[in-house]
């Protein structure tokens, strides 16, 4: 496992959501083929993982104007809602060993926060289902922004809400838009996946990693 390097450095571990802390892709997926067959349009994977990373209001820039559409983008994003409502907090929950890794990281002192491009309201049901309503110090989420993941906007205004600088965090992410929105803030990246390691990134293949990692490294280098 490629080492991560002066952890000891580090005082707050920035999470991205979908993908990373929980197992909503297959819904995420399955909301973007239902809206695509809505318009009459076949979706393709392809097409879904380029919109994994930018927030709401690019996607349907992206797709109202790929595909000509009249709608307004106010009733696109009402219809994007209306599909997730009702299976999103009900069905998506946190993968195997994020709870034991959430707790361990903060009896460790690390300060925790969610950077996502999911809507905040998302994220605090899942933790609120989890009991975990206090262990964030903050979801911060590009739909506030201007720019989406792979832009490096909300970590760096991550960083600004945090008061921290770039080589005091280490971020988690699981998608090439993510990595390279944290990474081009500066910060170091554990990925999840067979992403390609380098001196910001450390690839792992579950939480069970990353918890080894950091147990191994004592907040030392890991």
């Amino acid at each position: 496992m490629t080492m991560l390097r002066n952890v000891n450095k580090a005082r707050a571990l920035f999470f991205d959501f979908d993908g990373t802390l929980v197992d909503s892709l297959p819904i995420l997926r399955k909301v973007y083929m239902d809206y695509m067959e809505t318009i009459g349009k076949e979706g393709t994977e392809e097409e879904f993982q380029k919109l994994n990373g930018p927030n709401i209001d690019e996607i349907i820039g992206y797709l109202k104007k790929k595909y000509s559409l009249e709608d307004s983008p106010e009733s696109m994003k009402e219809m994007f809602h209306h599909l997730f409502r009702g299976i999103y907090a009900k069905q998506v929950d946190f993968f195997p060993g994020v709870l034991d890794f959430l707790h361990f990281a903060k009896e460790r002192g690390f300060r925790l926060y969610v950077v996502t491009s999911a809507e905040p309201i998302m994220v605090s049901l899942v933790f609120k289902k989890n009991n975990l309503d206090d262990i964030l110090e903050g979801i911060i989420s590009s739909k506030d922004f201007r720019n989406g993941k792979p832009h490096p906007e909300v970590y760096l205004r991550a960083l600004i809400q945090a008061e921290l600088n770039s080589d005091e965090v280490i971020a988690f992410e699981d998608s090439v838009n993510g990595i390279l929105s944290s990474t081009r803030a500066g910060i170091r990246t554990i990925a999840f996946g067979s992403h390609l390691p380098s001196d910001e990134v450390t690839p792992v293949q579950n939480w069970q990693d990353v918890t080894r990692l950091f147990q191994g490294g004592a907040r030392g280098e890991i």
